[in-house]
């Protein structure tokens, strides 16, 4: 089943209380992704180019900054043991993903959390406090992945003083 159209209930108001911060440009790149014309379903979006893994801690998209991590660490493993430095070119493909994908990756990542929150409880009320609640963005995710980027860069420094 495609992700993008798994759900009739969720209208235009649940998503612009979910996103809060930027509902209309949002809004406009999933109409477009909704669209069905496959040239259009690949949209630009500078904020995640630009800040990367740090864009998606800002949306609460951690499962997203769980899998990146994890990736991060699993090629710094591979680099310290191969000796052949990859991390720039592995930030440069993540920044282009997230560039042309993290639109897409947003809709997906917001109609499953409404799709969650409508599941849970049939009270107007109640799915308005939760979207509000899950929804929007988070200085504190943003703190989250720098603690994250400090965490890494203090292993990877460990293990390469551990192998010389």
């Amino acid at each position: 089943m495609d992700e993008l159209h798994n759900t009739e209930e969720i209208g235009e108001q649940e998503l612009r209380f979910f996103v809060k911060k930027n509902s209309d440009y949002y809004l406009a790149k999933w109409s477009l992704l909704d669209s069905g014309e496959t040239q259009k379903r690949k949209t630009w979006n500078w904020a995640a180019l630009l800040i990367g893994v740090l864009w998606l801690g800002y949306r609460k998209m951690y499962r997203y900054v769980f899998i990146c991590f994890t990736g991060f660490f699993l090629i710094d493993i591979i680099s310290l043991i191969t000796k052949v430095n990859i991390d720039k070119f592995i930030g440069i493909i993540l920044a282009a993903v997230l560039c042309i994908e993290g639109n897409r990756f947003y809709y997906i990542f917001t109609k499953k959390k409404l799709n969650q929150i409508m599941a849970k409880t049939s009270d107007p009320d109640l799915q308005r406090s939760q979207i509000m609640r899950l929804g929007g963005t988070s200085w504190i995710g943003v703190l989250v992945v720098v603690l994250l980027l400090c965490v890494e860069v203090v292993f990877v420094t460990e293990i390469k003083s551990f192998l010389r």
